[in-house]
This record gives C-alpha cells, structure tokens and sequence, in this order.
C-alpha cells in the first residue's frame, strides 16, 4: 500500500482517494478493539498517516493520549494483521 496522508486540499481527488483509504484502514483497525478502546478512538483519534510501515495516529485531546498510549500494542498487532508484516504507530 503506498503513502496515505490527510491533505489539505479536499476538492482534489488523489486527496479524496487517500482520506477514503485512511478511513477504510482505520476502520478496519477500529473493528478490531474492545468496544471501549474503539469508541475511545471513534470520538478522540484519527489515523492521519499511513506508509505501509509506519502510521500515525493524532489524539484530540491531550488528557485521553495516556490512555491511547497504553494501547500501542493493540493498535500495532492490528495494524500487523491487516497488512501481514509490522507497522510502527506513533501518537500525535
């Protein structure tokens, strides 16, 4: 899977098609927690950048990116699930 990023320009289509493949990842990544970790990250985290290797996920709110914290792991064997090999995830 090549590079995915949020893009500023929303009226541009390559943009449009890497929002749409973040969110489907994402989506998938979500599917794959305990319903309180995934309604955590439903309403407070968004997954802003993915490589194939590496993604990025940003908290909203500074007070619940401990918690997000305490659940790399999870959120890294999903990652590593989907796509069949290791992915780093880092907070923003």
């Amino acid at each position: 899977m090549g590079l995915l990023s949020l893009g500023e320009g929303k009226g541009d289509v390559i943009n449009q098609s890497r929002e749409l493949s973040l969110e489907s990842m994402w989506q998938e990544v979500m599917e794959r927690q305990t319903p309180a970790l995934k309604a955590l990250l439903q309403q407070h985290a968004q997954l802003v950048y993915f490589d194939g290797k590496s993604a990025e996920l940003r908290v909203m709110s500074k007070s619940l990116k401990q918690r997000v914290e305490n659940s790399l792991s999870v959120l890294q064997t999903a990652f590593s699930q989907i796509t069949g090999k290791q992915i780093s995830v880092v907070l923003s």
